[in-house]
């Protein structure tokens, strides 16, 4: 069980960096889009955001071996959804691995455009779900701060499935594929100030949940 413990502490810890990488990915992307037209430039970013988004299925599949107890069928179902949520997004970026590395491309993954605007969407469906169930699991616990972080993350969580389903609306409606980077001046200050909440309140979980776990290795 110790040893459990340790592997979820670093999970955590990998997810911290992780998420905080892909922030940063998406703020440089925001400012300076250019950037990912350099061939080695994008072949790097891909190489790092596919370790990023592996940090997190890591930190579900984790939770679940060493978190969850056997009566927590809701969080036990809830932390499964999220962990094929984010393993769909890892699918994601092992496309986006082939596009800048293979010399063939084939035609299918350049036009298959929507499946980048619905797996991100439906991932982030499912995480909410988790956050969700686990704020519930934690009602009548006595760890007040994990609580507010969780429901935090809720919080966030929300504001990041407004802004897929206004990517997913404006790619059935306009057929193109927008991120932050990619709107207008206007648009941007609306959305960015939400993509940072979002941000900041996933972290704030996962460095609460990190201290945690800290915490449990020393009682």
């Amino acid at each position: 069980m110790e040893r459990g413990k340790v592997r979820l502490k670093k999970a955590t810890l990998l997810a911290i960096i992780g998420i905080s990488y892909t922030f940063v990915l998406r703020t440089i992307g925001t400012f300076l889009p250019d950037i990912f037209k350099n061939l080695i430039v994008a072949q790097s970013i891909q190489i790092l955001s596919f370790l990023a988004s592996l940090t997190i299925v890591f930190f579900f599949i984790s939770f679940f071996k060493d978190y969850v107890e056997k009566e927590q069928i809701n969080l036990k179902n809830a932390t499964v959804m999220a962990i094929i949520g984010s393993s769909a997004v890892l699918l994601l970026h092992i496309k986006g691995l082939l596009l800048v590395f293979s010399r063939y491309i084939s035609p299918y993954l350049v036009r298959s455009h929507y499946i980048e605007s619905i797996i991100p969407w439906v991932s982030s469906i499912l995480i909410l779900f988790f956050f969700i169930f686990f704020y519930k699991e934690m009602l009548y616990e006595k760890e007040v701060r994990l609580k507010k972080a969780i429901l935090l993350a809720v919080i966030g969580s929300s504001i990041a499935i407004l802004l897929r389903t206004f990517i997913l609306f404006n790619y059935l409606c306009l057929r193109e594929i927008r991120w932050v980077f990619d709107l207008s001046g206007k648009a941007k200050i609306i959305f960015l100030p939400m993509t940072i909440f979002s941000f900041i309140a996933t972290l704030y979980f996962f460095l609460c949940f990190y201290k945690e776990q800290k915490r449990g290795e020393k009682l």
